[in-house]
């Protein structure tokens, strides 16, 4: 895969990412983001749609995901589960109990989507940090 191809894909994939965690977003705030034309960006909202996204567009608020639609987050890189280790001691250490306790529980869903080297170096770094 070409950089420019991966760079394409990455965008794209980011995009989804985005609209799950928002209810709407305009292609402009989009383009501004990842630095490329509103033009690109409805070429890629046109990729994700032709893979089965439904997407549904709004004049003048935007995009979103029809309501309902969501699939979980089920890869973390190396770095990101590891801030997660760093994350969960900070909250031990200067959060409330409940709001501690409902981290945690977050951290052991994201867990179970780990693959076993990186639970092995995230239970590592809870131990050792």
């Amino acid at each position: 895969m070409s950089n420019l191809d991966l760079k394409k894909f990455n965008r794209i994939l980011s995009i989804y990412m985005q609209l799950q965690a928002k209810n709407w977003i305009t292609a402009q705030q989009f383009a501004d983001r990842y630095d490329v034309s509103v033009r690109t960006i409805y070429r890629d909202i046109k990729s994700l749609e032709a893979a089965g996204v439904p997407i549904f567009n709004q004049v003048g608020k935007g995009y979103a995901l029809v309501d309902g639609y969501k699939m979980p987050p089920t890869l973390f890189t190396k770095h990101e589960a590891l801030s997660f280790a760093a994350a969960e001691r900070l909250m031990q250490k200067y959060v409330d109990g409940p709001m501690s306790h409902h981290f945690s529980s977050a951290l052991h869903k994201m867990k179970a989507v780990l693959k076993s080297t990186e639970k092995s170096l995230f239970l590592y770094l809870r131990i050792n940090c």
